[in-house]
């Protein structure tokens, strides 16, 4: 009963209702100029919240923070791109594989359509010789929602009750340099 209550709360949270569009790609730090016809975002906006300490979002995306989530919206656009940001918090009982894939599913549904969730790890590099290794969920979806195709990516990072989920909509006809989960990962990487 408890986790139906999470993952509603977390459908409320979802960026699916919105038109997406953006992506970036960087080679050795140095942004390249995406094709003519691709969209290119630029991970390169730095901004303190509250509640995720300093994370960098797409350049020039406008940003709203509050108490519980970060959203980032392609300003410059007639089908902007959606990015949130959102902390989930569950009863340590539950397996975070449950939780992952319950969020994936309010998604998936959401969408009319299924995915698969993926588990992931990278060793993260902090500047010591010996560094964490993360445990990570992606998934991509893609389905209609109100009679738009969209494509859609979930990152999640399960640790100790709670989740940090990076989730991002696009409209499904827009080109992109860069996969949404590329972006995703992009973003949680430049978190401190």
């Amino acid at each position: 009963m408890r986790s139906r209550i999470l993952i509603g709360v977390f459908l409320a949270m979802l960026p699916a209702g919105a038109l997406a569009q953006g992506t970036g790609e960087e080679t050795a730090g140095i942004p390249e100029p995406a094709a003519e016809g691709v969209v290119d975002v630029q991970i390169s906006q730095p901004l303190v919240t509250k509640k995720f300490g300093e994370i960098t979002l797409p350049f020039s995306w406008t940003v709203e923070e509050t108490e519980d989530r970060v959203t980032a919206v392609e300003k410059l656009s007639d089908q902007p791109a959606v990015f949130a940001l959102d902390l989930v918090k569950y009863p340590q009982m539950m397996p975070e594989r449950k939780v992952v894939d319950e969020i994936a599913n309010v998604l998936a549904k959401a969408l009319g359509t299924q995915g698969k969730v993926e588990k992931r790890k990278q060793k993260l590099d902090c500047g010591k010789k010996t560094c964490p290794e993360i445990v990570y969920y992606t998934v991509e979806l893609e389905g209609t929602e109100d009679g738009v195709m969209r494509k859609c990516a979930l990152e999640m990072i399960p640790s100790k009750g709670q989740v940090v989920t990076l989730s991002i909509c696009a409209e499904a006809a827009v080109k992109y340099s860069m996969p949404l989960p590329d972006i995703l990962h992009q973003i949680f990487l430049h978190m401190k």
